[in-house]
């Protein structure tokens, strides 16, 4: 896999985890 590809799915994975997490404060 390319690194740059690793990179945006590691980075969407983040946002996406992020988001979960906030929900799950509020």
């Amino acid at each position: 896999m390319p690194r740059y590809a690793d990179a945006i799915f590691t980075n969407s994975y983040r946002k996406v985890l992020g988001q979960l997490s906030a929900r799950k404060l509020l």
